[in-house]
């Protein structure tokens, strides 16, 4: 039977509370003694399937000469053309470094500024998850999946008919992301359109998308300005700003 709004309402304020998977089951219906051991056993062997063969960097498009070329018009252009309308906080940074600004108001980046910072960036990032066992390692060849999209309208599985997305729909999907494991991270994939109010949307999107998942998390904003509240919020799941810092489980761009 489908879930109310009020039930899962219900279950978001738990999730928040403890940080843990709420799927809607009680303790009692969960798998016990000799049935959760073989359960443990075969996701554990999905996972690492998974894993051990999921490798990128074997389509090539280009070739070495062709990343090259590439590489340099860019170069160039950053140089010589630059970037319009640049934002304070990128001069702020970005003049101290070298850039400049031409006579039209465009940013400039010295081609030595730019490849000095790409080769000052890391070669592997990880992406934490609340449960550290989900954390993806961003190195090398090793290739991650994640949903992205951010659609207004939601496919209704017992209707057969699309529809505007919400913010259960939202959640849902989220609960779906948690239990695939082809699927290693988790994004705002449909957007809670009966939400108008900037502030309320964005918050409640983080917070559905934050409660559904033990995986690493995206979220957007509609404007900067909100995002300390929402950095609020996941201070409180982590159980403390440090404890967040120490393993921040949600990134944004």
């Amino acid at each position: 039977m489908p879930y109310t709004v009020r039930k899962y309402s219900k279950l978001l304020e738990t999730a928040l509370r403890t940080g843990g998977i709420m799927d809607g089951t009680s303790e009692d219906n969960k798998p016990r003694g000799r049935a959760a051991r073989r359960e443990a056993r075969e996701q554990e062997h999905t996972s690492k399937a998974l894993m051990d063969r999921v490798q990128g960097g074997s389509y090539k498009p280009f070739s070495d000469r062709d990343i090259e070329r590439i590489h340099h018009t860019v170069l160039d252009i950053l140089e010589n053309i630059g970037m319009a309308e640049p934002i304070p906080v990128l001069l702020e940074h970005a003049l101290p470094k070298g850039c400049t600004l031409d006579d039209k108001g465009r940013l400039r980046f010295p081609r030595a500024l730019v490849e000095d910072v790409i080769n000052a960036a890391p070669k592997s990032v990880t992406y934490h998850a609340k449960a550290p066992e989900l954390d993806n390692e961003l190195s090398d060849n090793k290739l991650y999946f994640d949903p992205g999209g951010e659609s207004v309208n939601t496919l209704d599985f017992e209707t057969g008919k699309y529809r505007p997305s919400t913010l259960v729909d939202l959640y849902d999907f989220g609960r779906l992301v948690d239990r695939l494991d082809h699927i290693d991270s988790f994004g705002k994939v449909v957007v809670p359109t009966e939400i108008s109010d900037h502030f309320l949307h964005d918050i409640n999107a983080a917070y559905a998308t934050a409660a559904a998942t033990q995986k690493h998390i995206s979220i957007g904003f509609t404007e900067a300005k909100y995002i300390d509240a929402a950095l609020e919020m996941l201070y409180i799941i982590a159980g403390g700003e440090e404890k967040y810092n120490e393993r921040p489980f949600c990134s944004s761009g």
